[in-house]
């Protein structure tokens, strides 16, 4: 991961929302689903807005500090593992000239992130597109 690269939200088949400070974003293809808080969720939105790792460095005022670099490479590929998001095809136009709102610098372990498959049964049934003309109700496929 280069810190000048841009990211976006892997749609499909991840869809992701901020409630409330939290992120949720779920798997649709595998089940699954994670959580994000506190500075985990503001870097998250800074990245599928498509700023650069630089721009958030600099947003949570440690662009000089290696420490926090790192963490926010890990953090990235971690995300990229996981396929939450991938890089951006072409570079985003939306937020050149923008300035970033400030970051909260992140603790020694404030990038991460949980993963749940305690619903995967259920998230995979996917019953907006999956649905028995008979009964109404979801089907598994295969």
């Amino acid at each position: 991961m280069s810190l000048t690269e841009r990211y976006e939200l892997n749609n499909p088949p991840i869809i992701a929302e901020l409630v409330e400070g939290e992120v949720i974003a779920i798997d649709l293809e595998r089940g699954s689903y994670y959580s994000l808080v506190g500075p985990a969720a503001e870097v998250w939105s800074a990245l599928i807005a498509g700023r650069s790792g630089q721009e958030i460095l600099a947003a949570a005022n440690t662009a000089l500090d290696q420490a926090p670099a790192a963490k926010l490479q890990g953090f990235v590929e971690s995300l990229l593992t996981e396929q939450l998001i991938r890089r951006a095809a072409a570079p985003s136009g939306s937020t050149s000239g923008t300035p970033l709102a400030p970051i909260t610098p992140w603790p020694q372990d404030g990038l991460r992130f949980e993963r749940f498959t305690d619903m995967q049964d259920l998230l995979i049934l996917d019953p907006i597109h999956e649905v028995d003309d008979e009964a109404g109700w979801p089907k598994p496929v295969g």
